[in-house]
């Protein structure tokens, strides 16, 4: 697997994970109250922001370890953009 393939196998579980809070937060909802249901509605929207925060938070080069989360959107989507911006390693090579 590739360094680019890594990373978007780590994005595809944020993306599971963001939309599996919401799935089950429903079953959660369903049995609230109207004064809890507020409270549940924003641990929900809390938790949701959390997963994509951590995500961007641990999106790193596998070989230096610096956070590429500035130019997150152009690892995983444009084949352009080669190498990491810190160490110049290739991302489409083999781990």
């Amino acid at each position: 697997m590739t360094i680019r393939g890594h990373l978007k196998y780590r994005y595809r579980l944020m993306i599971g994970g963001v939309m599996m809070i919401p799935a089950l937060g429903l079953l959660w909802l369903h049995s609230s109250t109207p004064l809890n249901h507020t409270f549940r509605v924003n641990a929900i929207g809390i938790a949701e922001i959390a997963v994509m925060l951590l995500f961007l938070a641990t999106f790193r080069c596998a070989n230096c370890h610096k956070t590429l989360s500035a130019v997150s959107r152009q690892v995983l989507f444009d084949p352009g953009f080669c190498s990491c911006p810190h160490c110049g390693i290739k991302l489409d090579q083999s781990t």
